[in-house]
C-alpha cells in the first residue's frame, strides 16, 4: 500500500511537473532577489578567482570549501 503510494508520487513528481516547479521557483527568487546572480556576476568570478594577499592566506572558494568540509565531518 505504500509502496504504491510513493509510486505514484514520485511518478508525478519525476515527470513535468518537477521541471514546472523548479522553473517556478527560480524564476521567483530570480525577481525577488532583483536578479542577483546577474547583477553581481564580475563579483562572484572576482571571489572565485581572487590571489591570496601573502602566502598563508587561503583565497575566498578554498576557504568555503575547508569550511564545507570541517561542517561535514562534525556531523558524523
Amino acid at each position: 500500500m505504500l509502496e504504491k503510494i510513493v509510486s505514484q508520487a514520485s511518478d508525478a513528481l519525476y515527470s513535468y511537473v518537477l521541471i514546472i516547479v523548479l522553473v517556478a521557483g527560480g524564476l521567483y527568487f530570480t525577481f525577488r532577489t532583483k536578479f542577483v546572480q546577474f547583477r553581481m556576476l564580475k563579483e562572484q568570478f572576482r571571489a572565485v578567482t581572487e590571489k591570496p594577499e601573502n602566502e598563508k592566506a587561503f583565497p575566498l572558494f578554498r576557504r568555503l570549501w575547508y569550511q564545507r568540509r570541517r561542517a561535514l565531518a562534525q556531523e558524523i
